[in-house]
């Protein structure tokens, strides 16, 4: 991976160089009237590095932001929500050009099979408060358990973050024996823009419809 830095808060931070130019075509056109949806996932696996990655792209989406004067603080610990409710309620009145984090670690999409329900009242608020060019990004373990409309219509991008298992040889229990070994390690990602994820989606139903015949 080939990394740029970027300042947010005063402090430098690093983002991948391909994922950072995808996302300033985002902010390019949000100036235009756009909202966006960006749905980070975490391979069906919990600490794996999703709300890092979801924390490092709303700080980048900030950074861009400010230097095109369109919001000069777009993103801070109050654009971050637990509670799907309290987003619907508190996103309506943050400023143009906000960036807004929800994370379901605590409910919402988690439940995602009893919560189908949820996932319209979610989309039908991203249509209600679309005029306001906020940027949304959605952290939740597994892509398959949205609705189509939220996966394939509503989002822009995906990036599914997953952790690497690399085989080693260590001493491990001060025996003098190297014993084989499997090191995980955190924040690597896939990307998929708009026609990708279309397209991941489409196979998995197809398999999923298979699989009952």
């Amino acid at each position: 991976m080939v990394y740029i830095t970027f300042e947010y808060k005063d402090k430098e931070y690093k983002i991948d160089r391909f994922l950072a130019n995808t996302l300033n075509s985002l902010v390019y056109n949000i100036k235009n009237d756009w909202d966006f949806v960006i749905l980070i996932t975490g391979d069906r696996s919990v600490r794996v590095g999703k709300s890092v990655m979801g924390m490092q792209i709303c700080a980048y989406l900030a950074y861009l932001l400010k230097k095109m004067n369109l919001n000069k603080n777009a993103y801070d610990l109050d654009n971050i929500y637990f509670d799907s409710q309290k987003i619907m309620d508190e996103a309506p009145h943050k400023p143009r050009y906000s960036v807004i984090q929800y994370d379901e670690g605590r409910e919402g999409l988690a439940a995602i099979k009893a919560m189908r329900g949820f996932q319209q009242d979610l989309i039908d608020f991203f249509t209600e408060c679309g005029q306001l060019n906020h940027l949304f990004i959605i952290v939740l373990p597994d892509f398959f358990d949205l609705k189509e409309d939220m996966a394939v219509a509503r989002s822009e991008i995906l990036v599914n973050v997953f952790r690497k298992e690399t085989p080693l040889m260590r001493q491990i229990f001060n025996d003098g024996e190297a014993h084989p070994v499997v090191r995980f390690d955190r924040g690597f990602f896939e990307f998929y823009n708009k026609k990708d994820k279309k397209k991941l989606y489409d196979i998995a139903r197809a398999k999923h419809i298979k699989a009952m015949l």
